[in-house]
Order: C-alpha cells, then sequence, then structure tokens
C-alpha cells in the first residue's frame, strides 16, 4: 500500500505533515508541496488521506486486496465519509459509512 500526494492538488498547508503519527511526510523546501519520505514506512492509518482538505492524497490499494491497482479517496463531511473507489479501468464505486464522533 501507499499513498499518491497529487501535487497540482495539494495547497501546501502542511496538515498531513502535522497529522502523520509516522513523521512520514513532508513540505518540499522548494515547491512547498506535500511528499512522503518512504511508502514503505507508512503505517497506513489513513489519516493524511482522510484530512486533506484538497483530497490531494489518495490510498493506491495493492494486488493482494484488489487484484489489480486501484485508488480509494474519502470525502469527510459531518455525519459521514464518503469512500470512492476507483480501479484501474475508471469503474467507480462509492460507498458511505457513519462518523463515530463524541457529540
Amino acid at each position: 500500500m501507499g499513498v499518491i500526494i497529487d501535487k497540482e492538488k495539494c495547497n501546501s498547508c502542511g496538515l498531513c505533515v502535522k497529522l502523520c503519527p509516522g513523521d512520514l511526510e513532508a513540505l518540499d523546501p522548494k515547491t512547498r508541496k506535500a511528499f512522503i519520505w518512504d511508502n514503505d514506512d507508512c503505517w497506513n492509518c489513513l489519516v493524511c488521506v482522510k484530512h486533506c482538505p484538497t483530497q490531494a492524497i489518495t490510498l493506491k490499494l495493492p494486488n493482494a486486496i484488489t487484484k489489480h491497482d486501484a485508488t480509494l479517496m474519502p470525502k469527510m463531511t459531518d455525519d459521514e465519509i464518503d469512500w470512492t473507489l476507483i480501479d484501474p479501468d475508471g469503474k467507480v464505486d462509492t460507498f458511505k459509512i457513519p462518523r463515530k464522533t463524541v457529540r
């Protein structure tokens, strides 16, 4: 698995850098765009994917799980997480999961 950061969508906010529990993400000093030091060290916790305000970070699912490369992207709302799964052929599946929040 690994995260993919779309440099075009990245707004250089640094939220992923602050939230990553493995200290694996940083902002490039020249471009100010986010990058991951080494995907092999990624814990796959998805905190960066879930909280990126511009949806610049996606998760690439491994072949062992999907039998083909696919990406998984969430969109957070107040009450749920809207997940979008896209396979390499462009087929899109979506599903919603209620958020577990303490109010």
